[in-house]
Protein backbone atom coordinates (compact mmCIF):
# COMPACT_ATOMS: atom_id res chain seq x y z
CA UNK A 1 0.00 0.00 0.00
CA UNK A 2 1.44 3.14 -1.14
CA UNK A 3 1.01 6.37 0.52
CA UNK A 4 1.57 9.85 -0.32
CA UNK A 5 2.90 12.31 2.58
CA UNK A 6 -0.29 14.60 2.24
CA UNK A 7 -3.59 14.32 1.10
CA UNK A 8 -5.35 18.12 0.64
CA UNK A 9 -9.01 18.57 0.35
CA UNK A 10 -9.86 21.21 -1.17
CA UNK A 11 -8.23 23.21 -3.53
CA UNK A 12 -9.17 26.84 -2.73
CA UNK A 13 -6.63 29.49 -1.50
CA UNK A 14 -5.96 27.99 1.48
CA UNK A 15 -5.74 24.10 -0.03
CA UNK A 16 -3.13 25.78 -2.59
CA UNK A 17 -1.44 27.75 -0.05
CA UNK A 18 -0.41 24.55 1.74
CA UNK A 19 0.55 22.52 -0.99
CA UNK A 20 3.04 24.95 -2.18
CA UNK A 21 4.31 25.01 1.47
CA UNK A 22 4.79 21.37 1.20
CA UNK A 23 5.88 20.76 -2.23
CA UNK A 24 8.48 23.10 -2.16
CA UNK A 25 9.84 20.87 1.31
CA UNK A 26 9.44 17.74 -1.27
CA UNK A 27 6.63 16.47 0.28
CA UNK A 28 4.35 14.32 -1.84
CA UNK A 29 0.61 16.30 -2.31
CA UNK A 30 -2.35 14.90 -3.81
CA UNK A 31 -5.09 17.85 -3.70
CA UNK A 32 -8.34 16.96 -4.54
CA UNK A 33 -11.07 19.90 -5.60
CA UNK A 34 -14.31 20.46 -7.06
CA UNK A 35 -14.25 24.10 -8.67
CA UNK A 36 -17.30 24.96 -6.49
CA UNK A 37 -15.15 27.94 -4.53
CA UNK A 38 -17.78 30.11 -2.51
CA UNK A 39 -15.41 33.17 -3.99
CA UNK A 40 -16.65 32.51 -7.46
CA UNK A 41 -19.75 35.04 -7.51
CA UNK A 42 -17.30 37.93 -6.49
CA UNK A 43 -15.94 40.02 -9.00
CA UNK A 44 -12.82 40.78 -7.48
CA UNK A 45 -10.60 39.38 -4.25
CA UNK A 46 -9.56 41.39 -1.20
CA UNK A 47 -7.43 40.57 1.54
CA UNK A 48 -5.37 37.92 0.01
CA UNK A 49 -1.64 39.26 -0.39
CA UNK A 50 -0.66 38.31 -4.23
CA UNK A 51 -3.97 38.62 -5.09
CA UNK A 52 -5.52 41.61 -4.96
CA UNK A 53 -8.20 43.21 -7.14
CA UNK A 54 -8.06 39.41 -9.25
CA UNK A 55 -11.14 37.45 -10.01
CA UNK A 56 -11.14 33.60 -8.12
CA UNK A 57 -10.36 32.50 -10.95
CA UNK A 58 -7.78 34.17 -12.22
CA UNK A 59 -6.04 33.14 -8.52
CA UNK A 60 -6.86 29.87 -8.26
CA UNK A 61 -5.66 28.97 -11.97
CA UNK A 62 -2.14 30.90 -11.16
CA UNK A 63 -1.50 28.79 -8.13
CA UNK A 64 -2.42 25.64 -10.16
CA UNK A 65 0.47 26.86 -12.72
CA UNK A 66 2.68 27.58 -10.06
CA UNK A 67 2.13 24.31 -8.49
CA UNK A 68 2.72 22.19 -11.64
CA UNK A 69 6.60 22.62 -12.15
CA UNK A 70 6.51 20.58 -8.59
CA UNK A 71 6.57 16.28 -9.80
CA UNK A 72 5.14 15.55 -6.03
CA UNK A 73 2.47 17.82 -6.52
CA UNK A 74 -0.77 15.87 -8.11
CA UNK A 75 -4.31 17.12 -8.34
CA UNK A 76 -7.49 15.79 -8.98
CA UNK A 77 -10.95 17.61 -9.95
CA UNK A 78 -13.15 14.74 -7.79
CA UNK A 79 -15.27 15.14 -4.61
CA UNK A 80 -13.73 13.03 -1.81
CA UNK A 81 -16.43 11.51 -0.19
CA UNK A 82 -15.56 9.77 3.08
CA UNK A 83 -12.03 9.94 5.20
CA UNK A 84 -11.13 7.58 7.54
CA UNK A 85 -8.16 6.64 9.72
CA UNK A 86 -5.76 3.50 8.99
CA UNK A 87 -2.65 1.93 9.70
CA UNK A 88 -0.15 4.42 8.79
CA UNK A 89 -2.67 7.32 8.26
CA UNK A 90 -5.41 8.42 6.17
CA UNK A 91 -7.64 6.91 3.60
CA UNK A 92 -9.78 9.27 1.11
CA UNK A 93 -12.29 7.94 -1.12
CA UNK A 94 -13.42 10.06 -4.18
CA UNK A 95 -17.60 9.84 -5.58
CA UNK A 96 -16.06 6.86 -7.90
CA UNK A 97 -14.81 4.94 -5.70
CA UNK A 98 -11.06 5.13 -5.76
CA UNK A 99 -8.99 5.42 -3.02
CA UNK A 100 -5.63 6.93 -1.92
CA UNK A 101 -3.49 6.70 0.93
CA UNK A 102 -1.97 10.02 2.96
CA UNK A 103 0.11 10.15 6.01
CA UNK A 104 -1.23 13.04 6.76
CA UNK A 105 -4.46 14.88 5.73
CA UNK A 106 -5.37 18.77 5.81
CA UNK A 107 -9.26 19.50 5.39
CA UNK A 108 -9.02 23.22 3.30
CA UNK A 109 -12.34 22.30 1.89
CA UNK A 110 -13.75 25.74 3.77
CA UNK A 111 -17.50 26.02 4.46
CA UNK A 112 -21.09 26.08 3.22
CA UNK A 113 -22.91 29.66 2.87
CA UNK A 114 -26.44 29.66 3.94
CA UNK A 115 -28.29 32.26 3.08
CA UNK A 116 -30.83 34.00 4.79
CA UNK A 117 -34.75 33.65 3.58
CA UNK A 118 -34.74 37.37 2.25
CA UNK A 119 -36.18 37.81 -1.35
CA UNK A 120 -32.95 38.70 -3.36
CA UNK A 121 -29.99 38.25 -0.69
CA UNK A 122 -28.65 35.13 -2.73
CA UNK A 123 -28.62 36.74 -6.06
CA UNK A 124 -26.74 40.03 -4.89
CA UNK A 125 -23.88 37.94 -2.96
CA UNK A 126 -20.59 37.96 -4.06
CA UNK A 127 -21.82 41.38 -6.60
CA UNK A 128 -22.93 43.98 -3.82
CA UNK A 129 -22.98 42.48 -0.59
Amino acid sequence: MSFVDVIIVGGGPAGLSAALTLVRQRHTVLVFDTDECRAKPSSLLHDIPGFENKTPVEAIATAREELKVYDCYTAHNVEVTSLKAIDGGFQATDKNGATYNGKKVILANGVVTVFPNVPGYAECWGKGM
